[in-house]
């Protein structure tokens, strides 16, 4: 009977059969109750290239973003980024509003881009100091609650 559970544990039991390719790069180990089973992907010099891309701008982009948070501080770069995506979605929906996206806004005029421009700054002003009223209130409320 213990044979049997044993057998649970096989990949062979379920008609596993690991590709026997030892031409490929890319290999898989995992353990499975002490045992260790090989995976091994054949790639075609395309898909390696790819991957190795997409690899190394995950990598330069960890870096870049490592690179500014230290120059920044953390605080200084939570700020930031938490400015530029209220500037992103304010744009967004200012552009909606209009019926453009970001395609079809470039399309326009040089004045009507600017009035629009002056529109969306104006929203931007308006939302972050909504955002910092918010902020002040919280922060208030709060030290109100530990008194």
């Amino acid at each position: 009977m213990i044979t049997h559970i044993a057998n649970v544990f096989d990949p062979a039991h379920f008609g596993y059969k690991p590709q026997q390719n030892t031409s490929a790069p890319h290999q898989v180990t995992n353990d499975v109750s002490g045992r260790k089973i090989e995976d091994k992907i054949d790639l075609s010099i395309e898909a390696r290239q790819t991957l190795e891309e997409r690899r190394q701008a995950q990598k330069e982009e960890q870096n870049r973003l490592t690179e500014e948070i230290l120059d920044k501080g953390f605080r200084g770069w939570a700020e930031e980024y938490h400015r530029e995506k209220i500037e992103a979605e304010v744009r967004a929906q200012v552009l909606k509003s209009f019926g453009y996206d970001e395609e079809s806004y470039s399309k326009l005029e040089t004045e009507v881009q600017q009035r629009i421009e002056e529109i969306i700054s104006a929203k931007i002003r308006e939302k972050i100091q909504q955002e910092v009223a918010k902020n002040i209130e919280e922060e208030n409320s709060a030290s109100d609650t530990k008194l």
